[in-house]
């Protein structure tokens, strides 16, 4: 959205697309809003849709057009132009995957530091056991029913 008001509205101040509705030619600019957003790279995959999804090479010279219509393209050069596509898609997804773990364990940093610590259970600890069974029925009979068991003796940990 942010980027088809910059279009409709080029000349329109930094501070003031927030608050602006989109303009009524927008459909003028829709197809090259469509076009930079498959053809911009994305930061979590180093790949922009275009390179992933249909093996478009973006950051290269083109070939010359009458360089590319002059003979068809050899099976070799498919073959080739198909283990790069398939390269990047691989590459895209190892892309995913640090950045996934990169965000797990920013959010384990924080869960950590926030939460209370591992409990260690001992052998002749005292414990109730939680029915969490219970927190989402809406049987009648079942409201009544003590949500903790009675109290019991830790006798080993596996």
């Amino acid at each position: 959205m942010g980027r088809l008001k910059r279009m409709c509205a080029p000349d329109l101040g930094e501070g003031k697309y927030d608050k602006m509705d989109i303009p009524a030619n927008w459909p003028n600019h829709l197809d090259a809003a469509i076009q930079f957003l498959n053809n911009r790279i994305l930061p979590d995959l180093r790949f922009s849709p275009n390179e992933l999804l249909l093996g478009l090479v973006i950051n290269t010279c083109p070939t010359p057009i009458k360089d590319a219509s002059a003979r068809p393209p050899s099976s070799e050069e498919a073959d080739v132009q198909m283990a790069y596509v398939a390269q990047h898609r691989l590459d895209g997804y190892a892309e995913i995957i640090d950045h996934a773990n990169c965000r797990k364990a920013a959010f384990d940093k924080t869960l950590l530091s926030t939460a209370p610590p591992e409990v260690i259970f001992r052998a002749g600890d005292l414990v109730q056991v939680y029915r969490s069974d219970l927190d989402y029925t809406f049987k009648t009979e079942r409201k009544m029913e003590p949500k903790f068991s009675a109290p019991r003796h830790v006798i080993s940990r596996q």
